[in-house]
């Protein structure tokens, strides 16, 4: 985290209600996507777990504006959620979805569907969360 603040990858930024408003939307329309693709075509586990990636990146990116805050890297996002955000397994399922997304892009490993159905539970729950921080 410190490298993160240092190299400037993660500042302070006035915070920004309608930011995490448009945040938040985009994260709730990659969920609704994500839901749909798992209930369609459930055998395209890399595609669902990318689109899940993008749930937890905007919902981040809302959270993240509504502390005046701004990460141009992911890794600096994902490690100030883990940092800041209560909810207990967020911080696995965030490293592991990080981890996840490298392998997905540079290996030709896929996800389980298995692996997914947590994932996607947590991502509604984080999505719930920070929504209802704007409430």
């Amino acid at each position: 985290m410190e490298e993160c603040k240092k190299n400037r990858y993660l500042r302070k930024t006035p915070v920004d209600i309608r930011a995490a408003e448009v945040f938040l939307q985009k994260a709730r329309r990659w969920l609704d996507v994500a839901y749909l693709l798992k209930r369609e075509s459930p055998d395209y586990t890399s595609e669902i777990a990318a689109v899940i990636y993008n749930v937890f990146l905007h919902a981040s990116q809302a959270f993240m504006a509504l502390k005046g805050m701004k990460a141009t890297k992911h890794i600096c996002m994902i490690l100030y959620v883990i940092e800041h955000v209560p909810l207990s397994s967020i911080e696995r399922i965030l490293l592991n979805l990080y981890e996840f997304r490298n392998t997905m892009y540079y290996t030709a490993t896929p996800a389980t569907i298995g692996d997914l159905d947590n994932i996607l539970q947590v991502a509604s729950e984080f999505v719930d969360w920070v929504d209802s921080l704007l409430s």
